[in-house]
Parts: structure tokens; C-alpha cells; sequence
């Protein structure tokens, strides 16, 4: 029906071969509005104006001279062709590809602004990921620049939206059920609460902390099973002026809500970096966490925007260094067995400067102790886990990059061989690096462990002697590992022949 009413309408609007080019644009905006208002249809309103595209959209096109063409006719144009792009039946990614084509082309239209926060929006209602709520912002921060710029009424809707960070406002925190004195939460700090899931509202213990997070195996965290550890932890930041931070989340096999000021900024169950852009003044952050496993291991760090850079980028900051005395230095862990996640390096004397490497797989909060007052020119780390974090040492020499700085964190690989099925140990140090390989040099100092809170940096110097070993220890390996497989190759039916 939609179809044939369709067609009859554009048999009555159809224009004169012989018109101008301004008389059949003229008649195809009538035309497509026609169609829009009185059957609702927005694609072949869409494909109407869509044969003008190049006329109307180039703007160095033989058209562009032509009287006719005004600035306000291309305009109403334009408005038009985006309204029946957002309310037709394309997909959302298509809508958002043609709408970005329209944005590159006219970034001074307010409308296509306006409309492409739009569709970002609506992509996020579905996928409510981080990276589309940041994308939809900075979208609607775009168009309300615009339209102050041009004296322009802005949409009220849109205004709230980013006030409130594209967040909305929860019911009820768990805050409601265990503060009893507001007065109780602290600044710079949190408050955190502990308990067993299974009852609530018995609060097993509660102290103030510095940091967010937990890490405990079974029972050994006041006697709270860790299948069934609740926390609570709530605190003010007090924040000098606007600017973006980021939310490092790093959790396994359990649930977590992040309220900001009342707004949820993250309810879910994987690790998570999220943008957030903190407002100049004091703000209230709550974190909600149910653990399911027999293991609690959680970080939550609010950090300052952090910037990770490629092999590149760090090539590029090293060779500002004098690298011919520089020493590299690595200390490798799987995880901290501190209950905050929290790992001390010892660093040593050093009459060279060095550059420290630090690997991990969890998130780890590293803790520089150097007493010895070791020159160290950058510490450049990475883990698997969204984000590891260094204190002690000067924000300017931290480099944080998403290539590994070397991998392994024991010397001494233990291998066995079982029924033709050859397995070592994991771990092993190799000696590798992507980052001293880029100057022709090797690390020099080597300190590591599985699980520790505690670290000599470094452990053990690496000289030629010790790298001979690593050689000699591959080569042994690879000795067992065919002596192995050899089991495999055993005919069954030929073992007594």
C-alpha cells in the first residue's frame, strides 16, 4: 500500500525534463517532503534528493557559481537529506557512515552535528560500552559549540545529557543500606565495607583505605569466603578543574557498579577502562562488588587521562637519552599477593642510569623504594590486565605502552615428559625484549617471581655467563621435547616386536 501510494504521488510530482537544475531540486525537496509528511517514508524521500547528492554536496562542482543554488537553498537541502537518512530504515552504521561523510564535508553544519550525536546515542542505548558514551559526548559537546558559536538555541535534552555524562541517575546505592553518618566519608580516601553476600547486612569489618581494591584467596581475608565477598567502598575526590580521567577496572569472575555522583558510570562483569571527565569540585564515587570465585582479586584505579604509546613512540623518547651508558633493568610478576594489589621494588646501586621494564599480568600497583638514589631515567611498563600503575617516581619518566616490555618472571624452566606429552613450566624468562632489541642491547638486570609483594631489582645480573645458560637451557628443551615425542610415534601393535 505504502509502495503504491508512493508511486502515485511522484507521478504527480514529477518534474519537466527540460526544467533548470534549481527548478528540479526545488521540486524534488516539495516532492520528498510530500512523501515524508503524508506516508511517513523516509527512504524514498531519502532517493529523491539523493540524485541531487553531487550538485548539493560538492561544493566545487560548476553548480557552486550558479545564482540559482543559494546558500539557504543548499542549507534546507542539506537539513532535509540528513532527517530522512536518521528516519529511514538503514542501519544504524550506515546511518552514522553517510552522516560522517555529511560532517567531514560541512563541520560547521549544526544539524548534521546534532544528528550524528544522535545515532551515537542510539548505539549506545543498545551496546552501552565506554568508548560509545565517550564517542556520543564529545559528538554533543561538538554541536553545543557550535550553536553558541552561532547564537543558536540548543537542545535542552542534549544539555542535561552532558551534564550528566551521558549517565543516568540510579534508584538506590548500597550506601542507602550501610552509611548510617554521611559525615563518615572521607576525601582523598574510601570507606570501605566488607561482608558475606549471602547476609548483607552484616557488616564483617569496615576501615578507611587508600586505594580501591582487594585480593585474597578461600578464607584468608577476615574469614569472608571469597565466593561470597561483598564490598562497598565510597570516598569524595576533590578535583582542582575540569578535565578527563579514566576508570582502570581490573576484575575477574564476579560483578561491579560504578556510581558517579549518583550516576552509574559501569555496571558489568569484565575489565574496563572508562573516560570519565570530572567537572571542577568535589564528587562521590561508589563501588559495588559481588565476587563468584574462589579467588578475590580487584583493582580499581581513577587515574589522570593516560596516554600509551607503540615501540615507536618509545624509540623515539629513549634516543633523547644518553643510551650508550644506560642499563635496562626488568622485573616480571604474574600477579601481587598483597592484599591491595600492591608490589615494593627494592631498587639497588647502579653507577650506570638505568631504564626499568615491568611486565605483569594483573593489574599491579608498583611501588618504587630507592634508597640508593639509582638514576632512573624511565620506567616503561605493561600488563594484560587494563592498566598497572607506578609510584615513587615522577609522572614525567612513566611510559605506559600496550607491547609487553619482555615476558616471563622465572630463570630456571622445569619441564616433563608424560606419555608423549611434553609440558614446562610457564614463566620462563627468555631474555627477549621488543624495547632493548630497538638499541642492540640486552637486559641487564632480572628480577621476578609468580606471586610476591616483594622484589630486589634486580634479582640477578645478566651477563654472558647467565644468557649462555638461557642458550643452553632452549637447546636442552628442545633435546626433551623430540626424546618425548618420540612415545607418540610407538605402534601399539608392534610394541613386543
Amino acid at each position: 500500500m505504502k509502495l503504491i501510494s508512493t508511486i502515485s504521488l511522484l507521478g504527480i510530482l514529477t518534474f519537466n525534463a527540460n526544467a533548470n537544475m534549481c527548478d528540479k531540486i526545488n521540486t524534488s525537496l516539495k516532492s520528498a517532503k510530500l512523501i515524508y509528511d503524508q506516508l511517513q517514508d523516509a527512504d524514498n524521500a531519502y532517493l529523491i534528493l539523493d540524485k541531487f547528492n553531487y550538485t548539493m554536496l560538492n561544493t566545487n562542482n560548476a553548480y557552486r557559481s550558479s545564482s540559482c543554488i543559494t546558500a539557504d537553498l543548499r542549507q534546507k537541502y542539506i537539513n532535509d537529506y540528513i532527517k530522512y537518512i536518521t528516519n529511514g530504515n538503514f542501519n544504524l552504521y550506515q546511518k552514522e557512515n553517510k552522516l560522517n561523510y555529511l560532517a567531514k564535508k560541512f563541520p560547521q553544519n549544526i544539524t548534521i552535528q546534532k544528528y550524528l550525536g544522535d545515532i551515537y546515542k542510539k548505539r549506545y542505548s543498545i551496546n552501552a560500552t565506554p568508548a560509545l558514551r565517550e564517542k556520543t559526548l564529545q559528538q554533543y559537546k561538538k554541536y553545543i559549540k557550535l550553536a553558541k558559536a552561532k547564537n543558536l538555541p540548543i537542545d535542552k535534552d542534549i544539555l542535561k545529557y552532558v551534564q550528566n555524562n551521558g549517565l543516568k541517575k540510579v534508584s538506590t546505592t548500597w550506601g542507602d543500606y550501610l552509611i548510617t553518618n554521611p559525615n563518615d566519608i572521607p576525601t582523598g580516601k574510601f570507606k570501605a565495607f566488607y561482608f558475606d553476600s549471602r547476609k548483607p547486612k552484616q557488616i564483617i569489618f569496615s576501615e578507611i583505605v587508600e586505594n580501591i581494591g582487594v585480593n585474597y584467596p578461600y578464607e584468608e581475608f577476615h574469614n569472608i569466603d571469597s565466593g561470597h565477598f561483598g564490598g562497598y567502598w565510597v570516598g569524595y575526590l576533590d578535583i582542582n578543574k575540569e578535565e578527563p580521567y579514566t576508570f582502570a577496572i581490573s576484575f575477574s569472575n564476579s560483578k561491579i557498579r560504578v556510581i558517579v555522583d549518583g550516576y552509574e558510570l559501569y555496571n558489568g562483569s569484565h575489565r574496563a577502562m572508562i573516560p570519565y571527565t570530572f567537572s571542577k569540585g568535589k564528587h562521590k564515587i561508589e563501588i559495588e562488588y559481588l565476587n563468584g570465585w574462589h579467588t578475590t582479586e580487584l583493582t580499581v584505579d581513577i587515574l589522570p587521562k593516560i596516554k600509551f604509546v607503540g615501540l615507536d613512540d618509545i624509540k623515539k623518547t629513549l634516543l633523547a637519552l644518553d643510551m650508550k651508558n644506560i642499563e635496562f633493568w626488568y622485573a616480571g610478576v604474574y600477579d601481587s599477593k598483597a592484599k591491595d594489589n600492591t608490589i615494593t621494588l627494592d631498587i639497588q646501586k647502579s653507577d650506570k642510569p638505568i631504564v626499568l621494564l615491568l611486565q605483569s599480568y594483573s593489574a599491579i600497583r608498583w611501588k618504587i623504594n630507592n634508597p640508593y638514589h639509582t638514576d632512573i631515567k624511565k620506567v616503561i611498563l605493561n600488563s594484560y590486565a587494563p592498566i598497572s600503575t607506578v609510584s615513587g617516581i615522577t609522572p614525567d619518566k612513566v611510559i605506559y605502552t600496550k607491547s609487553y616490555t619482555a615476558s616471563g618472571y622465572i630463570l630456571e624452566n622445569r619441564c616433563s615428559c608424560m606419555n608423549g606429552i611434553f609440558h614446562c613450566s610457564s614463566g620462563t624468562f627468555d631474555g627477549y625484549s621488543p624495547i632493548t632489541s630497538m638499541f642492540d642491547k640486552q637486559i641487564k638486570g632480572f628480577s621476578g617471581k609468580y606471586s610476591t609483594d616483594l622484589l630486589q631489582v634486580p634479582e640477578k645480573i645478566m651477563d654472558k655467563a647467565e644468557y649462555d645458560k638461557l642458550k643452553q637451557q632452549k637447546e636442552k628443551i628442545e633435546l626433551l621435547r623430540k626424546e618425548c615425542m618420540k612415545n607418540k610415534q610407538i605402534n601399539i601393535g608392534n610394541l613386543f616386536k
